[in-house]
């Protein structure tokens, strides 16, 4: 078979990745407007289950093959942290930092909405969680910080386990990935009974999401490319996914997010139709490329957004907010931001989040690409850096590299 790719990367899947990463912020921003209740918006949570897969899908045809030793693995684990940690660090940098700024405004008698480092989301102790990767690893009773980071917890872990099994057990990799889909798969069913999982189960659901990704790229190594219609079929995934989710929602339907997702990636891969051919256009390959910022800078954005009203509320005396108890289901209820006709809050809504884009560009430009060029080096290096043998130690037989295309 032959996947439409262009240097190592398939371009359709990146415009629905940017697609999605925009869906993920629409969720989160508490503007209420006409689109904070629709029913697909309500459920693009599950597009960070299409991430899992995606990131399975590309691992697999990146590095399988390359994963022949404990120097390739350690490079495959650099090159992973390199992706991943440094602008974790530097958002999770920006919320400490303005919660000590909070701190130092309320020390000298200023109004906040809450005191410096007192709730869950700002636990002090939780900040060397977020350094080591582990906060989303069920030893919270909730998210904190940079809520929308648990996924970078988990999915580092599972990049872990994937290169050890891969190392490892690579005459039986396949079979090992069917046993963790469905271990993962019953933890879920049994713990949560839906996909809408993050500090506590998040693990078994990236590790669920991965491995289905990894399968569905090697049995489309076996198959011929598909000769359905392009354009047709392109858009009937797109709508069938949108109507799965929508439809999904945080019921047990949404446990079979993962295989649904499967598809349209595995399709779009081909680039067959004209729904690739928007998603190659150069808007969408920009949301595609800053995506990882989005997902992680756009939290920062609206609480910065949302600090912003409210002191502006305090100034105007006006009651700039309303309770939405939509979330009630967990626990808790939503604050959203409303103080005019609703079509007006979706203009609000829109401008936060092309704001939160704008930010995930200079993130993507000033921090991810310099970390990204490091973290390569570094992974390189350890690649060929000359074996050490001291006089007491044994040869070390090191496989040698088979050749793959990337």
């Amino acid at each position: 078979m032959q996947h439409a790719e262009c240097a190592g990367r398939f371009r359709a899947l990146d415009g629905l990745r940017g697609l999605f990463a925009v869906a993920v912020a629409g969720l989160h921003c508490s503007v209420y407007g006409y689109f904070y209740d629709l029913p697909l918006l309500r459920s693009a949570y599950l597009a960070v289950d299409f991430f899992f897969v995606l990131s399975g899908f590309v691992i697999a045809h990146a590095t399988t093959t390359r994963l022949d030793s404990a120097r390739s693995l350690w490079s495959f684990v650099v090159r992973r942290f390199g992706r991943v940690w440094p602008l974790h660090v530097v958002v999770l940098a920006c919320f400490v930092t303005l919660e000590l700024l909070k701190w130092l405004a309320v020390a000298r008698g200023a109004q906040a909405h809450s005191m410096p480092f007192g709730t869950p989301d700002e636990d002090p102790l939780a900040i060397p969680a977020h350094l080591l990767l582990v906060h989303a690893l069920h030893l919270f009773s909730s998210n904190t910080w940079n809520i929308p980071s648990w996924s970078i917890s988990t999915e580092f872990y599972t990049y872990l386990l994937f290169g050890l099994c891969a190392l490892t057990l690579r005459r039986w990799l396949v079979a090992v990935s069917l046993v963790l889909i469905v271990l993962s798969a019953w933890v879920l069913f049994r713990q949560v009974a839906t996909m809408d999982t993050t500090y506590d189960w998040a693990l078994p659901r990236c590790v669920y999401g991965f491995f289905v990704g990894y399968l569905v790229y090697r049995v489309s190594r076996r198959l011929p490319a598909p000769h359905a219609a392009g354009s047709l079929f392109e858009l009937v995934l797109l709508i069938a996914t949108a109507l799965f989710m929508t439809h999904a929602a945080r019921t047990q339907l949404s446990l079979l997010a993962p295989i649904v997702f499967a598809v349209p990636i595995w399709y779009f891969a081909f680039e067959r139709g004209v729904v690739s051919r928007v998603l190659l256009s150069a808007p969408l390959q920009a949301l595609g490329k800053w995506s990882y910022a989005i997902y992680l800078v756009h939290a920062l954005v609206f609480m910065l957004v949302m600090r912003g009203f409210r002191a502006l509320s305090r100034l105007l005396h006006a009651d700039l907010f309303l309770v939405d108890d939509w979330s009630s289901l967990h626990g808790d209820s939503i604050v959203l931001l409303s103080f005019g006709q609703r079509w007006w809050m979706d203009v609000v809504a829109a401008l936060a989040v092309a704001l939160a884009v704008g930010l995930a560009y200079l993130a993507n430009r000033f921090v991810e690409q310099p970390a990204q060029a490091y973290f390569q080096r570094l992974a390189k290096a350890l690649e060929t850096r000359p074996a050490r043998r001291g006089r007491s130690q044994a040869p070390v037989l090191v496989a040698p590299a088979r050749e793959s295309t990337p």
